[in-house]
């Protein structure tokens, strides 16, 4: 009986092309699987092409970055230096200067107020009482500060 089963089964199994096809794709599954790993190879080797780019830039920029850094304290440095100077130089002109007590500084220095015409009628003049507000005066005639009668 099983051999029978067995004949029967080749029997079945030649003609239909059903062992043909589980021999193909044995086959095939393991060109796929390699396909699949050459291609994962390629993409993995391209990454790593990119990655060293990448690095390569990186290094560059630091380097390029440290090189600012050092200008920038040399900078600093002269700087520094070029401030120290600028205050030395200012105290030997203030000591050479015969009246550098009496000169005016820009600082304190304000231009002077000048009053035209009507600044008084406008208010613009403050701090100064006007006249008919400075002090309420009794009227004689009756009238108010602003010229009616009462």
């Amino acid at each position: 009986m099983d051999a029978t089963w067995l004949t029967e089964a080749i029997a079945f199994a030649l003609p239909s092309g059903f062992l043909g096809a589980v021999v193909s794709w044995a086959v095939g599954r393991r060109k796929r699987n390699n396909d699949f790993l050459a291609e994962m190879q390629r993409s993995i080797d391209l990454l790593s092409e990119k990655y060293n780019l990448v690095l390569q830039e990186n290094i560059a920029l630091r380097c390029e970055k440290a090189d600012w850094r050092v200008l920038q304290q040399q900078l600093d440095l002269k700087i520094d230096r070029l401030t120290r100077e600028v205050e030395s130089l200012r105290r030997t002109l203030n000591l050479q200067s015969p009246n550098h007590d009496t000169r005016p500084s820009i600082s304190n220095h304000h231009p002077p107020h000048v009053l035209r015409v009507g600044d008084h009628a406008l208010g613009l003049v403050r701090g100064i009482p006007q006249p008919d507000t400075a002090q309420p005066t009794a009227n004689p005639a009756g009238l108010h500060n602003n010229g009616d009668h009462a």
